[in-house]
């Protein structure tokens, strides 16, 4: 293994070109962030992963949704 990745190293005509190594988050309040920095698209169809914020356990959305659920 020599950690070039498939997909760029297929070049522009593969499908999967435009993507991007970084972890996509989903947050509460609808927004998204990737981990990284260059990433230019910030949309589920460019990530090969995707977590929600919850798993993170300290996003600051999740306490406010937390604390809106709970005064509901």
């Amino acid at each position: 293994m020599n950690g070039t990745c498939t997909e760029c190293a297929a070049g522009p005509e593969n499908d999967r070109s435009d993507h991007c190594h970084g972890t996509l988050i989903r947050h509460e309040v609808l927004a998204f962030e990737c981990t990284d920095p260059q990433c230019a698209s910030p949309v589920e169809v460019r990530h090969r992963l995707v977590i929600d914020c919850v798993e993170l356990g300290d996003c600051a959305c999740t306490v406010r949704a937390t604390e809106f659920r709970q005064a509901s």
